[in-house]
């Protein structure tokens, strides 16, 4: 979808990098990972910003690409807040790159802790489901009501469906 988007509208893509802190000559893909290997599967040369950043910079940098795009859904915030935390970043550091307060980051770290990693990407991005809907979830897991197994076993049966009916289907039962 990705590559096909990029063909269509005939755009550069924005990429930032930094140069390697280990390798001389290399560069570290700050934001825009997804759009080189799209441009590197169309054939289409890759213009890219390059920065010498600190690592803080470029998490904010990162945190800004990300929440400006149209399609980052609420349960890819909280896979990138738990991200950046688990990198070794503060949390105010983590609320300045998310734009969010504290009160957020922890609603984000709360659904990360009870909704087990495989269920979270067995459902997937859920672009239509805010925050209501996995904090549901995160409280059904917290609560017993539902169990890992059970859930898995629905979310296989369930694999023709979008993403947003996954997570419909799981919070069903």
């Amino acid at each position: 979808e990705l590559a096909a988007s990029i063909e269509e509208s005939g755009q550069q893509v924005p990429v930032l990098l930094r140069p390697s802190k280990t390798r001389d000559g290399y560069f570290e893909v700050i934001y825009g990972q997804r759009r080189i290997l799209a441009c590197r599967h169309l054939g289409i040369t890759v213009r890219a910003l390059i920065r010498t950043l600190e690592d803080k910079d470029a998490l904010l940098a990162k945190g800004l690409e990300n929440s400006g795009r149209a399609e980052l859904s609420f349960h890819e915030r909280v896979r990138f807040a738990q991200a950046i935390l688990d990198q070794g970043y503060s949390r105010p550091d983590a609320c300045q790159a998310l734009a969010i307060s504290k009160n957020t980051l922890s609603q984000l770290e709360r659904i990360y802790r009870l909704i087990p990693a495989s269920v979270g990407e067995a459902i997937g991005a859920a672009p239509s489901a805010g925050r209501p809907k996995w904090m549901s979830l995160a409280t059904a897991f917290e609560s017993g009501q539902v169990k890992t197994n059970r859930i898995t076993d629905i979310l296989e049966s369930s694999a023709g469906l979008s993403s947003d009916e996954r997570l419909d289907a799981v919070l069903r039962e």
